[in-house]
């Protein structure tokens, strides 16, 4: 069966945003759509107007336009929320210390555990400018020496790549049971 193409519709965290509601950027309170200049997508991003394909192809690059407006202007809050929600979504336990300051410095935002993926995941939100401190390198770097253990700082530019690795993982872990 052909793999069906995603696009940030499909991620149960971008949905809750209600990216239909007002989001102010810059100041301009104008809905997303308007601020990237999409009022008839067909012909604004280059498919036929009146096409069902070209509509298609147009509504998702519109899409992955205002997806990548929204990540860029979230909080790590947000994000960590829109990763969390993301990662639930796909059947991981996510454990989220609720207070860092009881931690120890450096120490991960979220661990993540999946019944049917031998790997856990300690993932660090960042903002696209967020900085990443030196104890937390640090953290990162010894937990990935662990066998099974994948640590990495997650930015709003990583989300979308790390998120089909973990579906391709899902898919395949599924393929196998299958035969």
């Amino acid at each position: 069966m052909p793999r069906r193409r995603r696009g940030p519709s499909d991620d149960p965290g971008f949905r809750a945003l209600g990216t239909g509601q007002r989001h102010s950027t810059e100041g301009s309170g104008r809905p997303l759509g308007s601020i990237v200049g999409q009022k008839q997508p067909g012909k604004a991003l280059g498919g036929v107007a009146g096409s069902s394909a070209g509509m298609s192809e147009a509504r998702e690059r519109q899409e992955n336009v205002i997806y990548n407006i929204v990540l860029a202007g979230m909080t790590e809050k947000r994000f960590q929320a829109l990763v969390r929600s993301g990662l639930e979504h796909r059947g991981f336990v996510v454990v989220v210390i609720p207070d860092m300051r009881r931690t120890m410095a450096g120490w991960p935002d979220l661990f993540c555990l999946h019944d049917d993926i031998p790997v856990l995941l300690a993932l660090e939100i960042k903002t696209i400018t967020g900085r990443v401190t030196v104890a937390q390198k640090s953290v990162l770097k010894n937990l990935a020496r662990i066998p099974g253990v994948r640590a990495q700082v997650v930015r709003p530019t990583d989300w979308p790549k790390l998120r089909d690795e973990i579906d391709e993982m899902l898919s395949r872990k599924e393929h196998l049971t299958d035969e």
